[in-house]
């Protein structure tokens, strides 16, 4: 793909142009991007994510179209129960922007090799259970692709992100009239890597541009023993859904086919929910 966007391309993106600007629209433009599962969660980032323009999306998925998928996904019908889910949606995924380059994968997770991700920019993994979203989280960190993770469960859900190391930049007011020293220490994973004075007239400077180094951890870290009040402040603490321990400990159950399945056979032990909201 050329650098440069067209004349055309910057008409039909141009209310997000003016959002987040030419250049990161040049980024998502020459994006390769890897979707895991058609799942309600899939089914709508594949749609806001062709509808921003990306270069080439990639669905992996081996599910067939069940009577359950009709009540959360708009790219199937019903005349479609029983064959491919995404060989059904990837037709009427195209016809959202036929600008993107759409490929379908119906093996099953298990069947891919890691190096198979390491073609991508970014891999976004939905519905998995804990140990595939682990398999593939490490596969990424091995190849160095960030990846992202997202589920829900009724009318809760979770988004779980590992952009491995992540620079980003701001300026903010200079503190005390001293810049901020490098090497800060933000909280447990961001660092100050560098600092720069913004130039103005007046002799001390009143702003500073500040680059912070985020350090993410993979997945499988989320379930080790480290306690989440020796990890975060009181605020930090009363920001969180008392609906975490409860989708940490549904990791530990197997997910159901079928919404006919019924709640009490995937009923969460006492156990098994205290031990995830003392983790």
């Amino acid at each position: 793909m050329s650098a440069k966007l067209t004349n055309d391309e910057i008409a039909l993106y141009d209310r997000q142009i003016r959002l987040w600007g030419m250049e990161a629209q040049q980024r998502l433009r020459s994006a390769n991007i890897l979707l895991i599962n058609l799942s309600g969660v899939g089914t709508e980032v594949a749609k806001n994510l062709v509808l921003g323009g990306i270069g080439a999306l990639t669905v992996l998925d081996s599910h067939t179209v069940i009577a359950e998928d009709l009540s959360c996904q708009f790219f199937q019908t019903e005349a479609d129960i029983g064959t491919s889910r995404v060989g059904a949606a990837l037709a009427r995924i195209q016809e959202l922007n036929n600008r993107v380059v759409l490929t379908s994968e119906t093996r099953s997770l298990s069947d891919v090799d890691e190096v198979w991700f390491g073609q991508f920019d970014i891999v976004i993994a939905t519905e998995l259970g804990r140990n595939e979203i682990v398999a593939v989280n490490d596969a990424c960190r091995r190849h160095r692709v960030p990846f992202y993770a997202a589920g829900l469960h009724g009318l809760f859900g979770y988004v779980f992100v590992d952009l491995i190391e992540h620079r980003s930049t701001k300026v903010k007011p200079v503190n005390n009239k001293k810049l901020t020293p490098v090497g800060t220490v933000v909280n447990g994973v961001k660092t100050v890597v560098a600092v720069e004075a913004v130039e103005d007239k007046k002799v001390k400077p009143t702003e500073e541009r500040v680059t912070v180094l985020d350090t993410y951890r993979p997945f499988r870290d989320t379930f080790l023993s480290t306690q989440l009040p020796q990890q975060l402040n009181r605020r930090q603490l009363k920001q969180l859904t008392p609906a975490l321990p409860i989708i940490l400990a549904l990791f530990s159950q197997p997910r159901p086919a079928h919404v006919s399945q019924t709640i009490e056979t995937f009923a969460l032990s006492k156990e098994e929910v205290f031990r995830a909201t003392e983790n």
